[in-house]
């Protein structure tokens, strides 16, 4: 069959067979390349430099991505990848390697909008994906730490690269919304791509590529108007490499960035500035929280350009979760703060658009700066000051089933599904915010996993149990329950409780959330089989008997005694239905 292969190639030339003679060559190429002669890949690459195929690649770069052109585009990928091993190590000395990935550079620059118009550009993307990668495989079995041919294949993959980030550069808005769902779902898509490329690819180059992008950044920044687009696709590419960095190893680089006016212009309110810079320049920030811990003097205008932004719904929720990240991260250098976070989400939960994510976030980046203050004594205001703000969502839900007071008795009694359905799911809608802020506080104020425990200093102090913040757990276990005995049908009501409590059983020393055993054992002991989530209570159950090891071993005996006749008596009433149910999501229900 060798024999047909040459005329076959010939027939390429022959317009009335070219379709079929380009797919089953690319077929060929891409499937069973060892089936072609090295002298057939000599025939394909003189074909390839010809002035008919020069013609065809020019309409293709030009825009040109009707099927027969595109068919002509998916040759010359289909020749790369079958000879990418030999385009990496003959780039460095043979003009023809050379020529094609040129040519195979060039695919990524073609005209038009990816993936809208530009046909080429994803399939030419995976292409040099399987360059990089092929030199990843190449150095990793090589001898030499550095062969000669690498600078060459890197000069090409730094070009590439370039035109890569011109191409994930977001159309205008209004372009960029007149496509379909499939169209802006593939050009997000194709940037993640471009993503996953730059994380391979720095493990080649190294800074040298982290350095482009602050440039291109920079540069950007400096022309008289700003071309936001550029702008945001150079901090869209440095926010990839957060996990190739080593600690402070590319430091002096984002010291440009955030040293630019970056952080004055995005936190105008300047119209010009899209919204999908700052979205973009959070993610930055986000990112690379624990550059702010070596570098201080940025940390006003991040959180400065953060809490601007909560108010917009589009940013919002990428702004809470870079400044929870950026409070955990920063946590003793932002206590003499403390009281501005307090007064600025003060006035935060009175906006009527702020959403629940944006609460969590907020609730859990104060409560982290709470944790990092010197002692027990100093976090008990801000605490108050900080459940009090919850309280508000908590009675607000109340407030819509015709609750008022805090604590009420006889609340237990009544049933709010009496209330209408609207009125309802908009009450335990606000429920389970109020618990989720509860439990992110928790989250908060637990001491970082990083820290060490120092075992000569470590006291079981009862400031928290029996102490001067007593009170606060008391008010967060009475939160707790009365949002449990209203919404006692709700299941994600009963949930989010289980999540406070546990929170809390992770912790090694005495905490507003470190609950005595009795107090979750009680909450856990009202369930029964008309209870919703009934598997996440159980699961709970074991959490408690397992984390509770420095209890005396009388007080955790009585605890599991009864929750053994808890489980016990929902096994009874199961009367064979679904066991499995209840004892298959915890192998360590061992109460005893």
């Amino acid at each position: 069959m060798r024999t047909l292969t040459r005329p076959a190639i010939n027939c390429l030339l022959n317009e009335d067979l070219y379709e079929i003679t380009i797919e089953l060559l690319a077929d060929v190429l891409a499937n069973f390349s060892k089936f072609l002669l090295e002298e057939d890949f000599k025939i394909l690459y003189t074909l390839l430099s010809s002035p008919w195929a020069q013609e065809r690649y020019t309409r293709l770069v030009k825009g040109d991505f009707d099927f027969d052109s595109m068919q002509f585009g998916q040759l010359i990928l289909a020749f790369g990848d079958a000879t990418v091993q030999d385009l990496a190590q003959k780039a460095e000395t043979d003009e023809q390697s050379q020529q094609i990935l040129t040519a195979l550079c060039g695919l990524l620059g073609a005209e038009g909008f990816a993936v809208n118009e530009d046909k080429i550009f994803v399939p030419a993307l995976e292409f040099w994906s399987t360059f990089v990668e092929t030199i990843l495989d190449i150095s990793y079995l090589s001898n030499e730490e550095q062969p000669s041919w690498l600078a060459t294949a890197r000069s090409f993959i730094m070009q590439a690269i370039e035109r890569s980030w011109r191409k994930i550069q977001f159309p205008p808005a209004r372009e960029f919304s007149s496509w379909d769902s499939v169209e802006r779902t593939g050009f997000k898509d194709a940037r993640r791509d471009v993503g996953d490329l730059l994380t391979q690819s720095f493990l080649i180059i190294g800074q040298p590529l982290f350095s482009l992008f602050t440039d291109l950044a920079i540069r950007s920044l400096g022309k008289r108007e700003a071309p936001w687009a550029e702008v945001e696709a150079s901090l869209y590419c440095l926010a990839t490499f957060r996990d190739c960095i080593n600690g402070g190893e590319c430091d002096q680089f984002l010291d440009l960035v955030f040293g630019s006016p970056l952080f004055y212009m995005l936190s105008n309110s300047d119209a010009t500035v899209p919204a999908r810079v700052r979205q973009t320049f959070l993610t930055l920030i986000d990112n690379y929280s624990s550059y702010f811990e070596r570098h201080t003097q940025f940390v006003p205008g991040a959180l400065n350009l953060m809490f601007g932004v909560l108010e917009s719904p589009t940013l919002a929720k990428t702004a809470s979760r870079s400044i929870l990240t950026m409070c955990s991260s920063c946590r003793k250098l932002l206590v003499p703060e403390l009281g501005a976070f307090l007064e600025q989400y003060a006035k935060i939960v009175q906006l009527p658009s702020v959403e629940g994510s944006v609460k969590e976030g907020v609730t859990g980046a104060i409560a982290s700066i709470i944790q990092a203050m010197p002692d027990e004594e100093s976090k008990l205001v801000p605490m108050e000051k900080l459940l009090g703000l919850v309280r508000i969502d908590h009675e607000q839900s109340l407030s819509l089933l015709n609750f008022h007071s805090f604590p009420q008795p006889g609340l237990e009694t009544i049933n709010p599904s009496n209330a209408p359905l609207d009125v309802h799911a908009a009450a335990s809608e606000l429920m389970v915010l109020s618990l989720r802020c509860l439990a992110s506080i928790a989250k908060g104020i637990r001491a970082p996993d990083d820290i060490p425990v120092d075992l000569e200093t470590s006291t079981n102090s009862t400031y928290w149990t029996s102490g001067g913040g007593a009170i606060i757990q008391i008010q967060i276990l009475e939160m707790v329950t009365r949002a449990c005995n209203v919404f006692r049908a709700d299941g994600e009501v009963i949930e989010a409780a289980c999540v406070v409590f546990r929170t809390g059983l992770t912790e090694h020393e005495p905490g507003p959330f470190v609950f005595p055993p009795s107090a979750i054992a009680n909450f856990l002991l009202k369930a029964d089989l008309r209870t919703p989530r009934l598997v996440i209570l159980i699961s709970t159950a074991c959490s408690l008997i397992s984390s509770h090891t420095s209890a005396s071993a009388r007080s955790i005996d009585e605890i599991s005694a009864a929750l053994l006749i808890w489980i016990a008596d929902i096994l009874k009433a199961l009367e064979g239905k679904s066991i499995a149910m209840c004892i298959s999501t915890n192998n360590n229900l061992t109460l005893s």
